[in-house]
């Protein structure tokens, strides 16, 4: 990919979704691994999505 046509593609798509198949894979991976509560919890929290 040139360099005109990723930032094009950046200007088009939101971060959200260009990451979300990686966010996708790392919650499966999270999800078949049955961590505690508090392991989900804090995971939340060191990537910013509790308020």
């Amino acid at each position: 990919m040139s360099r005109t046509s990723r930032r094009r593609a950046d200007s088009v798509a939101p971060a959200e979704v260009r990451c979300r198949p990686s966010a996708r894979t790392v919650i499966a991976e999270v999800a078949r691994g049955h961590p505690a509560r508090a392991g989900v919890a804090r995971l939340a929290t060191l990537v910013g999505l509790t308020r």
